[in-house]
Parts: structure tokens; C-alpha cells; sequence
């Protein structure tokens, strides 16, 4: 990947990270913005949204790697808070195998790459 298109799809990726994240902090109407008992759980299932999704995008580490470290974020400060603690540990799970994987993946191919095998 050359530096230039380096230089779209890193900002690019941020963007919809930012995006993403807003989407799924939402308030969902003015009836649920409210209700004061389900308030504290808003966007504890965002971690393990963003888990399946680093498990899908491990193949190109350039989308897995921020996906997993968000995640990984988001389900760590959701646990710290003591919210929804089920939800956030599935997140951070499933992000910390992605972040495995999509390290891998850039590993091997760097090695590869370094010595022509590829």
C-alpha cells in the first residue's frame, strides 16, 4: 500500500470509528432518553459489536487493528464503570482475539514481505 493511499484510509478509518461510535451512543427516542434505569447501560453492547466486527476485519490489519483497540477501549471503561459487565466482557474478548489475530496477520506479512517470499 503506498504512502499516499496511507494517507486516506488511516483518516477515513478514524472517521467511521468517530461515526460508529456516535451511531451507537445514540439516544434512541425521546421516551427512552427518560428512563433514567436503562440510561447507564447505553452503548454497553457497542464493545461486542465492535468485537464481531474485528473478527471480520482481521484480514486486513489496517481496518482490524483500531477496530479491536476501540473495542478493547470502549468494553474496559464499560467494566470499570460496572455496566452491563456481561456485554462489555463478551466485547473485550472477542476484540482481544481480533487485536491477536490482525497482529499476526501484520506480522507475517511484514515478515514476508522483508524477504521477497511474497
Amino acid at each position: 500500500m503506498g504512502s499516499t493511499t496511507a494517507q486516506i484510509v488511516v483518516p477515513l478509518i478514524g472517521t467511521a470509528g468517530t461515526i460508529i461510535s456516535a451511531w451507537l451512543m445514540r439516544p434512541r427516542s425521546e421516551a427512552a432518553a427518560r428512563r433514567p434505569a436503562r440510561a447507564q447501560y447505553r452503548g454497553t453492547s457497542a464493545s461486542a459489536i465492535l468485537g464481531v466486527l474485528s473478527l471480520l476485519a482481521w484480514l486486513l490489519p489496517l481496518v482490524g487493528l483500531p477496530l479491536a483497540l476501540v473495542g478493547v477501549g470502549m468494553g474496559v471503561s464499560h467494566i470499570a464503570n460496572n455496566q452491563s459487565v456481561r456485554w462489555a466482557r463478551v466485547g473485550v474478548v472477542l476484540n482481544l482475539v481480533g487485536l491477536m489475530l490482525a497482529t499476526a496477520n501484520a506480522a507475517i506479512g511484514a515478515y514476508l514481505g522483508s524477504t521477497g517470499a511474497f
